[in-house]
């Protein structure tokens, strides 16, 4: 491997099989996550991965010119402008319909460069499940005139010229589509002009694929927040999470070198992926209420603050039976740790392990991604040098050092 970066980037390296036609129904979706922490950026993205590699890199292509639109502005915000705060560009989503034929997502795309300075926009990808292939709206119309019946329709509601880019701007909700234009919206029901859609879009379709159900606290649960000293006790600090398969990996690591870590989880995650909680508890390692969906707590109101750290612990409470449960602080975080790592991506795996023991033996801690690819193995080898340093040092009659404590000495 010629490079090797330490961020959280979950399931690149998935190989997927072409989706056969009785598996359209069963389209169940990983959700990937990625996360780039710099001293002045912050950049969190999650997104949908499907059964379907031409859905994926549509979408791959869509965070990507996110991502590189917003560094480019943040450059020129901070050159022109002279923006010292931290910049942040966070992604999330929501699959708002899907049937057998269907799947439409709609991304939330939230910038924020300071304590009031926000922008918010909307995107809504629709695609057909059997090829992949990114629809719009003359994929469900009849014909040609029909698309501009719908325009002259829609033009009389809005009382004014839609764009192209409007008209296209629409969420198709199975029995309805939504249409937007500005601060408006108009819903078409397919029902009251069936003239307009093809006749295999008039058919009465599923309901949406089951999604993850909504846990609830039954009894009072008591937060209490990380402190350095609950850190000690579990030196190895895994942050992000959970994934369906690395999660699994780490643990594997951690049971193998009889280690303890702490993994610092992402709601939003933890909801989808519950069944890797339960395995992270059954092997005695502690949970943390980290965050909802990574949005920098100080760009959040704070009621909405409250309302993701709520959400998050009573999820955890559910899924583990615990009522005291740890969330993280402003204070007390490995997560600082993770700061400019991206910068690592073109590094070798060498060099980064290097950084990796360096740190640990410096703070007495190790924080590793729980999404990267490569946290695993680089967490297996950095392990194996800082128990055999511990190993030295202690064969010298020095005072037990971090990595010492770090490998169990």
């Amino acid at each position: 491997m010629s490079g090797c970066s330490l961020m959280a980037n979950a399931g690149e390296e998935k190989e997927k099989e072409p989706v056969k036609k009785e598996n359209y129904e069963k389209y169940e979706a990983d959700i990937e996550t990625k996360v780039e922490k710099f001293d002045k950026l912050s950049i969190v993205m999650h997104y949908p991965e499907t059964p379907n590699d031409q859905i994926d890199q549509t979408v791959l292509d869509y965070v990507n010119e996110q991502r590189s639109e917003f560094k480019k502005d943040s450059y020129e915000r901070v050159k022109k402008k002279g923006i010292s705060a931290v910049q942040e560009l966070h992604i999330d989503y929501d699959v708002v319909y899907e049937d057998s034929a269907t799947y439409v997502v709609k991304f939330n795309e939230t910038v924020t460069w300071g304590e009031k300075r926000k922008a918010f926009d909307e995107t809504v990808l629709h695609f057909e499940k059997s090829n992949g292939k990114k629809l719009s709206l003359t994929h469900f119309l009849r014909s040609e005139n029909d698309y501009e019946e719908i325009r002259n329709y829609l033009e009389r509601t809005f009382e004014r010229k839609l764009s192209e880019k409007e008209l296209n701007g629409f969420t198709y909700e199975g029995d309805a589509f939504t249409f937007f234009a500005g601060n408006q919206s108009v819903r078409v029901n397919k029902q009251e002009h069936p003239e307009w859609f093809k006749e295999k879009f008039m058919k009465k379709r599923s309901d949406m694929t089951e999604r993850p159900g909504s846990f609830h606290a039954e009894k009072e649960i008591t937060e209490i927040p990380v402190t350095e000293k609950m850190l000690e006790e579990y030196p190895v600090a895994v942050m992000g999470g959970p994934h369906p398969k690395r999660t699994e990996e780490i643990l594997r690591v951690l049971e193998k070198n009889d280690r303890k870590a702490v993994f610092f989880l992402i709601g939003k995650r933890v909801e989808r992926y519950p069944a890797a909680v339960e395995a992270i508890k059954e092997q005695g390692h502690a949970v943390v209420a980290h965050t909802w969906n990574h949005r920098l707590p100080e760009r959040l109101t704070e009621k909405k603050e409250s309302e993701y750290r709520e959400r998050s612990v009573n999820l955890l409470s559910s899924i583990t039976g615990q009522q005291e449960v740890l969330v993280s602080g402003d204070r007390v975080s490995p997560e600082k740790a993770l700061i400019n790592r991206p910068d690592w991506a073109g590094e070798s795996e060498a060099w980064v392990k290097e950084q990796l023991v360096n740190s640990a033996r410096s703070n007495g801690q190790l924080v590793v991604s729980g999404l990267n690819e490569n946290t695993p193995a680089l967490l297996r080898e950095v392990l194996l040098e800082l128990k055999d340093s511990g190993s030295r040092e202690k064969d010298t009659g020095r005072e037990e050092s971090g990595a010492e404590r770090l490998a169990g000495m």
